[in-house]
C-alpha cells in the first residue's frame, strides 16, 4: 500500500469514525491485508514453469442447475493454457520428449479444447466430489486445489518450494491464488501475461455474485477478510485463552 494512501486512511478512521490513533492504524492494516492487498510479485517465469494451474471462474449451468457448460471466461482461460502449451511445446529441443504437466479445475475443461491441446498422461482435471445429498459437484476452494496439486508434487518427490508452477486465473482473482500459493508453500510462482486472462463478468453465470462486478468485489471482501478472521481466531493457537 501506497505510505500516502495509509495515511489518509488513518486519518479518515480518526476523523469519521472516531477511532483511537492504534485502532486507526489497525483498521488500516486489515485493509491493507485483505482489499488493498500490494500487487504479487511474480518469483520464476513462464518458460521455466514445470506444472501449470488453471483455476476456474464460474461456469453456466442447465435447467436442471447442473453446471455444463464452462462459461466465457473459463474458456479463456482455457485458451491461454492452450497458447501458452503450445508455444512451450514448439519452443523445446532437445533429445527428451517434452513433458509439462497441466492440472485445471473440472468447469475449465468441458469445453474439450484442453483435452486436444494436452496429452492424457499430461493432464490433469480437477473434479469437487458430489453431494449425494443434491447431486452436484460440492464447491472446490482455491486453497483445497492448492492443497490437492501440493501433494501430487510431494509424492512424486518434488518440492513446492523449489518446483516453478504458472498460475491462470481470471485477472481480478489472481492476486488471491498467487497469495495463497505463496501461503501454502509454493516459492517459484509466474503468471501469463494479464493480456490473456479474463477480466469481464458473465450475465449468465450461474453464481449470481459473479455476474457483476460490484458482486465479485463483494464476494471478493467477504472472502479476504473471511479467510483473515479465521486465520486469527479459529486456528491460531496464541488467540485461544491458555489453561
Amino acid at each position: 500500500m501506497d505510505q500516502n494512501l495509509a495515511e489518509q486512511l488513518v486519518h479518515h478512521f480518526l476523523k469519521e469514525h472516531d477511532f483511537t490513533l492504534f485502532e486507526a492504524k489497525q483498521a488500516t492494516q486489515l485493509l491493507k491485508l485483505t482489499l488493498l492487498r500490494s500487487k504479487f510479485q511474480q518469483t520464476s517465469s513462464m518458460e521455466e514453469a514445470q506444472f501449470f494451474l488453471g483455476f476456474s471462474y464460474g461456469g453456466q449451468h442447465d435447467v436442471n442447475l447442473q453446471i455444463t457448460s464452462p462459461g466465457p471466461q473459463n474458456e479463456q482461460i482455457e485458451d491461454a493454457i492452450c497458447e501458452y502449451y503450445e508455444t512451450r511445446k514448439s519452443a523445446h529441443k532437445g533429445e527428451k520428449s517434452f513433458t509439462l504437466s497441466v492440472f485445471v479445475q473440472w468447469e475449465i475443461a468441458l469445453r474439450g479444447k484442453i483435452r486436444s491441446v494436452v496429452p492424457e498422461r499430461s493432464l490433469h482435471i480437477l473434479t469437487s466430489p458430489v453431494n449425494p445429498m443434491t447431486a452436484k459437484h460440492d464447491h472446490f476452494s482455491t486453497q483445497q486445489i492448492l492443497l490437492k496439486v501440493k501433494a501430487t508434487l510431494e509424492a512424486m518427490k518434488m518440492n513446492p518450494a523449489t518446483t516453478a508452477v504458472a498460475l491462470f486465473a481470471h485477472r481480478y482473482h489472481l492476486p488471491r491464488v498467487f497469495s495463497l500459493a505463496r501461503e501454502q508453500g509454493f516459492g517459484r510462482i509466474a503468471t501469463p501475461s494479464l493480456d490473456y486472462l479474463p477480466r469481464d463478468q458473465d450475465s449468465q453465470c450461474a453464481y449470481p455474485w459473479l455476474r457483476d462486478f460490484e458482486g465479485f468485489f463483494l464476494a471478493n471482501a467477504l472472502s479476504l477478510m473471511g479467510a483473515l478472521r479465521h486465520e486469527k481466531y479459529l486456528v491460531n493457537l496464541e488467540y485461544f485463552p491458555q489453561k
